[in-house]
């Protein structure tokens, strides 16, 4: 897995910090992505075959692969440095955590605010 720190002026970059700014009043000074390439690899090959299969079901073959992304949702994980160090070398794990509002577990939010919450 690697840890990819985005330059500032990407678009990217620009998309994230936006998303977090809409939610959390702060100032957003590094954005990375935390990417597995032979994960991301099955997960386009999946997203390909639901598109076309919705596509196939609609009859719309000319807008599949824009449904494929429209299928992915941007969420957030809160965590400390520590434990992200953890995920960035061995993924995501339920062993890592220490609270669970819900029980064990990994937890994506919606909203950065939610994710930043010292709760979570």
């Amino acid at each position: 897995m690697d840890c990819v720190r985005l330059p500032r002026d990407s678009e990217e970059f620009a998309m994230a910090a936006a998303r977090c700014i809409e939610s959390v009043d702060s100032d957003v000074h590094d954005v990375y992505r935390v990417q597995n390439p032979a994960l991301y690899e099955r997960f386009a090959l999946r997203r390909a075959q639901l598109a076309r299969d919705y596509a196939h079901s609609v009859g719309d073959e000319e807008h599949a692969q824009e449904h494929g992304r429209e299928l992915e949702r941007l969420v957030w994980h809160g965590t400390d440095t520590a434990t992200a160090e953890k995920i960035v070398r061995r993924g995501f794990n339920r062993s890592f955590s220490r609270r669970a509002a819900f029980g064990k577990g990994v937890y994506f939010a919606h909203s950065a605010a939610f994710s930043a919450s010292p709760t979570y």
